[in-house]
């Protein structure tokens, strides 16, 4: 389980990247008293969703992995190798391999992240918006308060 969390931060921190190159300005962060209920209702349904997309996600990488003939640690290694502008450390077969399976795995992280965004949307959220109070949410524990509270809230619906 830990190698599913380890890649998808990976490809989440490569999302990430690829949205700060598009805007490279960072969202100012909101205080909770600048969240209303209804956006904090609107980004928890929204992060609910996202989340089980992600978890969607994770096993079909890992089987675009797995059918390259690669361990997916072997591919976690290698991508944060090449993130941080180091050696992947693979032979050559094993980074033609690579190649092949980081293209798959950028093309399931593309469609993943279509939905995502299409149901951020769908939530009256702009994709502005959601990332301004997901980074918030990172950051200021009242705001973090108040979302883990309404997450709890809705778990027991």
């Amino acid at each position: 389980m830990r190698l599913l969390g380890t890649l998808m931060a990976l490809m989440f921190s490569m999302g990430i990247m690829q949205a700060q190159v598009a805007a490279p300005d960072q969202p100012q962060l909101l205080e909770s008293e600048d969240v209303s209920d209804q956006k904090v209702d609107q980004f928890v349904s929204a992060l609910e969703d996202v989340h089980r997309i992600q978890q969607e996600s994770q096993p079909k990488m890992i089987k675009a992995i797995e059918d390259e003939g690669m361990d997916p640690q072997q591919f976690v290694q290698a991508a944060q190798a090449m993130q941080q502008g180091a050696e992947t450390g693979l032979n050559e077969a094993d980074q033609k391999k690579f190649d092949v399976v980081q293209e798959k795995v950028m093309k399931i992280q593309i469609d993943a992240n279509s939905e995502m965004e299409t149901k951020i949307k769908e939530k009256d959220l702009s994709l502005e918006e959601f990332n301004q109070i997901y980074l918030s949410f990172q950051q200021k524990p009242a705001l973090k308060q108040r979302i883990e509270s309404r997450i709890a809230e809705r778990s027991q619906e």
